[in-house]
């Protein structure tokens, strides 16, 4: 299900980068932004992480 909103720990999960890299990549703007859902609730996107993922270079394109 792409429509899921995750949480951090499902993040982390899901695109196997440690919280403290994802926040990192968040504030240079590499990394897709979080859904705010309250005053301290924040939730990705499954499908903007998966199509993150899917844009990041192969193997064969760092090469």
């Amino acid at each position: 299900m792409e429509n899921r909103l995750l949480k951090i720990a499902q993040v982390v999960e899901l695109v196997g980068i440690s919280k403290p890299t994802i926040c990192r990549l968040r504030n240079e703007g590499a990394f897709p932004q979080p859904v705010v859902i309250g005053r301290r609730a924040k939730r990705w996107r499954e499908a903007d992480l998966r199509a993150w993922m899917d844009a990041l270079p192969t193997e064969d394109a760092a090469a």
